[in-house]
């Protein structure tokens, strides 16, 4: 009733605006709510009845090096009055790198024209099918619209102002993202339920699929009223990720006697300059103890890399040990931890296969405790033998070279076992 009451009263003051000299003076379109005949007659009979469509008129697309925005320009589409389908508008984003991507932010931004605002619901939905709320039922009895207003995927900016708006609202805000239970339950909702449900509200889950059609969704949930979407723009910033400089395929260590011995492979080194070691008692508070150059030419290489450090100078009985990697530029990274203890070694172990994966040669780190004869066995993973051969160990620790280049690529089991005194230990390994 109230609604109703204020439509007749501000249509009461249209016709004696019309009755006197100074009509134009009090034209609602220039008076400020942009309601009546004036705009629809600009209206296209196709358009004010497109519901899922792309406007005829050309997009306007400007891009850079990291942002891309699509306008619709004027498409003026008709918003259904207490329509559950509302009027709907497509824009199509292409273009986006989407290796190493980051959206920084999504910006909407639209001019919409309403004879009573607290009526409108407005939703965005993305290419991957999540739909959010941006704006929901605002600005009481307001008709003065939304005039170039931002919603913005940044919720440092302010929420949209609450209560009667008494000229047309303009600024960037974040969305409303009303849930579509809340959405329902709005007074100035009359049992309108909207279409499609809103699915997210989180800004953030319309980011995974940044190219496609964006689709923007404008609802009247009440009677008694006509709006139009004039028009509106989609912003997309992101940015590209800088590769890593490298791609570090395994890191390791072990107690080789009274030494700690660090092994690492690189999958991928770009720019690499090389690799500090760090140690620490405590697992926090770390010092630099060495640095390894990187092997490839000018830092950059696309094939496997091996490498090991030698600590000789330590007195804990744990030490923990990471790389910090620095390329040319500057730029760091850090590993993973390796935690080596101080616990001594059994009579028979193997200490480690090297490099793992493996192309053509697997070195096999025996510690023996004397002179003795080992067997050495590849077998695939259902347990079949591919291959043995015996070799003789001393005391200490023996590297010991197997080659593999005739196995075809897969995982095996390497079976080292001693037969004097019965003992046998297997590890894993892989074929590239």
């Amino acid at each position: 009733m109230r609604k109703l009451l204020f439509l007749i009263c501000f249509s009461l003051v249209i016709w004696l605006a019309k009755s006197s000299d100074n009509y134009y003076a009090f034209n609602p379109i220039k008076f400020g709510p942009n309601l009546v005949e004036e705009k629809l007659k600009d209206f296209h009979p196709e358009g004010s009845i497109q519901q899922n469509g792309i406007a005829e008129q050309p997009v306007i697309l400007t891009s850079g090096p990291d942002s891309i925005t699509v306008s619709s320009g004027t498409i003026n589409l008709a918003i259904p009055d207490e329509d559950a389908n509302g009027v709907s508008h497509t824009l199509i984003i292409g273009g986006i790198p989407t290796d190493d991507l980051i959206i920084d932010s999504v910006i909407v931004s639209f001019t919409v024209e309403h004879e009573w605002l607290a009526d409108v619901v407005i939703n965005l939905e993305a290419p991957n099918g999540q739909t959010l709320n941006l704006v929901g039922n605002r600005g009481e009895a307001s008709v003065y619209g939304f005039s170039d207003v931002r919603v913005t995927s940044d919720n440092t900016n302010p929420a949209f102002p609450s209560g009667y708006y008494g000229s047309a609202l303009t600024g960037t805000y974040k969305a409303d993202a009303k849930t579509q239970t809340v959405l329902n339950e709005d007074p100035n909702n009359n049992s309108i339920i909207t279409s499609p449900a809103v699915s997210t509200s989180t800004f953030s889950n319309l980011f995974t699929m940044p190219n496609g059609n964006w689709k923007i969704r404008v609802y009247d949930v009440y009677g008694l009223g006509i709006g139009v979407l004039v028009n509106w723009s989609i912003k997309i910033r992101y940015t590209i990720s800088p590769p890593l400089p490298i791609s570090l395929h395994s890191f390791s260590g072990y107690r080789q006697l009274n030494k700690n011995l660090l092994q690492w492979t690189t999958a991928v080194e770009q720019n690499n300059r090389g690799f500090s070691i760090e140690r620490s008692t405590d697992g926090v508070n770390y010092s630099t103890i060495g640095f390894v150059k990187s092997q490839a030419p000018s830092g950059n290489s696309n094939t496997h890399l091996n490498y090991s450090f030698t600590d000789n100078d330590f007195t804990s009985s744990k030490q923990y040990y990471r790389l910090r990697q620095t390329d040319i530029d500057g730029r760091e990274m850090i590993s993973n931890v390796v935690l080596i203890k101080g616990a001594s070694l059994p009579v028979f172990t193997i200490l480690s296969l090297f490099p793992n994966p493996a192309i053509s040669n697997l070195q096999v780190m025996i510690n023996a405790a004397g002179h003795d004869v080992v067997n050495i066995q590849v077998l695939d993973m259902y347990g079949r033998l591919m291959f043995q051969n015996k070799t003789v160990v001393g005391t200490g620790v023996n590297n010991i070279p197997v080659q593999i280049e005739n196995l075809a690529e897969g995982n095996y089991i390497l079976k080292v076992s001693v037969p004097s005194t019965g003992y046998s230990e297997s590890k894993k390994f892989s074929k590239l």
